[in-house]
């Protein structure tokens, strides 16, 4: 709760603070949202009250937020590790995309396991859009070979002198890898959150 400021600078200066935190929390459980910028108020507030009452209202507060720092600094591992959680324990596409961003600006540790798995979630998602575009483009997506030699796996453009191995068949099976690399790459990001290794 904002303090009774005489100084409507000093009014202006709480409430520009407290919608960057709120602008900030907005990808959090609403809840937990609500109690995390209680205990930042009251945080604020105490830290505000221990300065030196002689001194100007804005002086004291600029000073009380430079003590607590940037909502983007603290509050950014909070976010990513809410979005973590509620994305790998319900198996939500947008929370875990949303969170390994988040991680990627969060030191070495948190960018690693983020690249990572960022990077298998890709593999994944061009995998599914594969096996979307099979109907639309079918002679030119699957899996290919040359001759005797494997060709590739995906679009071709040039399918001179090529031959898909797998047909129609490569949609369903597409689809399928998809689902069941999805489900154990989500357990595995689950199990290292678990286990500490990729959390706040």
């Amino acid at each position: 709760m904002m303090p009774a400021f005489e100084d409507p600078q000093a009014a202006r200066m709480w409430q520009a603070y407290f919608a960057d935190v709120a602008r900030r929390l907005k990808a959090v459980d609403p809840e937990q949202a609500r109690e995390l910028q209680a205990d930042l108020e009251a945080h604020l507030a105490d830290s505000l009250a221990s300065l030196d009452p002689t001194l100007p209202e804005c002086i004291r507060l600029d000073d009380a937020i430079r003590r607590l720092g940037r909502p983007i600094d603290y509050l950014r591992p909070v976010v990513a590790d809410d979005l973590l959680a509620r994305g790998t324990d319900g198996f939500r596409p947008i929370a875990l995309a949303r969170g390994l961003y988040q991680s990627l600006w969060l030191g070495t540790r948190w960018a690693f396991f983020g690249l990572i798995f960022g990077l298998g979630y890709l593999a994944l998602a061009c995998l599914a859009v594969l096996a979307l575009l099979k109907p639309l483009w079918p002679s030119h997506v699957g899996m290919f070979e040359k001759g005797s030699t494997f060709a590739g796996l995906g679009a071709l453009s040039d399918i001179g002198g090529t031959r898909e191995l797998l047909g129609w068949w490569f949609e369903p099976l597409a689809l399928c890898l998809t689902a069941a690399l999805y489900v154990l790459l989500t357990a595995a990001l689950r199990g290292l959150r678990k286990q500490g290794r990729f959390r706040a």
